[in-house]
């Protein structure tokens, strides 16, 4: 059984999302860093770590690679993904992706699509890193269901 070799990546994100600190959005549109909350590894890392694994479990019949990939191993078709926000709101959490399915070899984009959702989130980093996690499986349905209908 062959597998089918997919790229995720390049993953973007907002510049405000790149620091360490976990960062929350107030209801007047101000940023707040936490004090004593942190991301375990860089956020754009994280997100392509995390949605690999998730294409993963929805479809073990593909296997996946992350940006930069060797010359050797360039996959036909890669997943790119721009995060504009990732943020709690009030009691919510938020994104605002785009995501693209590029077809490598042609150089072309096959479907580019915008991802806008907002979940509840409990109060504390522990509870927003959940509904981001949830958030990122909702993303990865969607990329997996684009990837399904292509070839």
């Amino acid at each position: 059984m062959s597998s089918q070799l997919i790229g995720i990546g390049p993953v973007d994100i907002a510049e405000y999302l790149t620091s360490s600190q976990i960062i929350d959005n107030q209801s007047d549109n101000t940023l707040t860093m936490s004090d004593n909350a942190y991301w375990a590894e860089p956020l754009d890392k994280s997100i392509a770590r995390v949605v690999s694994l998730n294409l993963t479990q929805l479809n073990n019949g593909r296997s996946f690679v992350n940006f930069p990939w060797r010359s050797d191993s360039k996959p036909h078709y890669s997943l790119r993904l721009h995060v504009d926000t990732l943020s709690r709101t009030g009691k919510n959490a938020n994104i605002n992706a785009t995501w693209e399915l590029i077809d490598n070899d042609a150089k072309k984009s096959i479907l580019r699509r915008n991802f806008l959702r907002s979940i509840p989130a409990e109060s504390g980093a522990k509870g927003l890193a959940y509904a981001y996690s949830q958030l990122l499986a909702e993303l990865s349905k969607e990329m997996d269901e684009a990837l399904n209908q292509n070839p």
